[in-house]
């Protein structure tokens, strides 16, 4: 099953593409197209539009009809993620360069804006109801990258951020911060697929469950890929949160809230260059916790949380696919 849903990702990826290559061209002259689908091209699992095609189909939906909407899904998914590079000065993802390493910050802000464009072009032929829906989303992921940069250790020379950037950032502070910064979209996915195949009241928001626990659980594994993970495999930088001085990262905050060493920590992060030799070091005292331990259990307790929600759908071969994604998840090193 697990290659199964390894194939239903590549028979996304060839449904949505063009849909998404479609709605950039709408908005954006020939001379710049190329700009706008540099990000898309460099690859993706396309994971969430994939949750959208299967929550369609799961209640008794055609896909066909979710495509749309699957494509704005996944087009914000790269607008945030170039805008979560402009923000962290991120070079590589995906294993490739980023949009602002290959481009440059100015166009780079203005390819962001060309998203935008295309979004708000997008939205208005989606049925107002999923339309409402993904404003929604879209809302909450901005608002959690704010809270995201505001739990850094205070390392952008910014007036709103000296003012009110996170003196410590706690458990509650933590989970707040992914929930709209990563599992909103993810559960949006999911209840839009719901919606557009016309599950059930209990069908959709059972999805809507799922998504939201899938979500959480995702950025989580996420977060212990940065520290534990391998660069080649993760296609990111290892250490990345740390480079980036994040207090957001759940194995961060497990670390910074518990470990007598805490404070090295703290002063390696507050440093104005942190060298490879600092993020093996900071890696090394977050090793002898059981940061990593922790955290994997709360993942787990989430995927099965996602997965209790799943036993609320008609018994099909698209829930079981559904299901396979929180298979997939436990295994993930990229």
């Amino acid at each position: 099953m697990y290659d199964d849903f390894k194939a239903f990702l590549k028979e996304t990826k060839k449904e949505v593409d063009p849909v998404i290559f479609e709605i950039l061209s709408r908005s954006t002259s020939e001379k710049f197209r190329d700009l706008v689908y540099y990000q898309i091209k460099t690859g993706g699992k396309r994971v969430r539009p994939a949750l959208t095609l299967l929550s369609c189909m799961a209640v008794g939906g055609k896909k066909e009809k979710a495509i749309e909407a699957a494509a704005v899904i996944e087009i914000f998914h790269n607008y945030s993620l170039i805008i979560d590079d402009i923000i962290d000065c991120g070079r590589v993802r995906r294993g490739e360069k980023t949009t602002i390493e290959k481009y440059g910050q100015s166009v780079t802000e203005c390819i962001g804006m060309l998203y935008g464009v295309s979004l708000s072009d997008a939205l208005i032929d989606l049925d107002s109801s999923i339309g409402r829906e993904l404003v929604e989303a879209m809302k909450s992921v901005i608002e959690g990258e704010i809270i995201d940069v505001m739990q850094e250790l205070n390392s952008k020379d910014e007036p709103y951020l000296k003012e009110n950037y996170y003196e410590k950032v706690e458990e509650s502070d933590y989970f707040e911060m992914i929930q709209k910064k990563t599992a909103s979209l993810i559960q949006a996915s999911c209840k839009v697929g719901g919606i557009i195949g016309k599950g059930s009241t209990k069908e959709i928001e059972a999805l809507s469950s799922y998504g939201h626990f899938l979500g959480l659980a995702y950025q989580v594994q996420d977060d212990i890929l940065d520290i534990f993970g391998d660069e080649e495999k993760f296609g990111k930088e290892i250490g990345k949160d740390i480079k980036e001085k994040k207090r957001g990262n759940l194995v961060i905050v497990f670390t910074l809230n518990e470990s007598k060493k805490k404070q090295e920590l703290l002063e390696i992060m507050k440093k104005e260059k942190i060298s490879e030799k600092d993020i093996n070091r900071a890696i090394e005292i977050i090793e002898e916790t059981d940061s990593k331990k922790k955290a994997t259990e709360i993942k787990n307790n989430y995927i099965k949380k996602a997965e209790e929600n799943l036993d609320l759908l008609p018994s099909n071969k698209n829930r079981s696919l559904l299901k396979e994604i929180t298979k997939f998840l436990k295994k993930r090193k990229k």
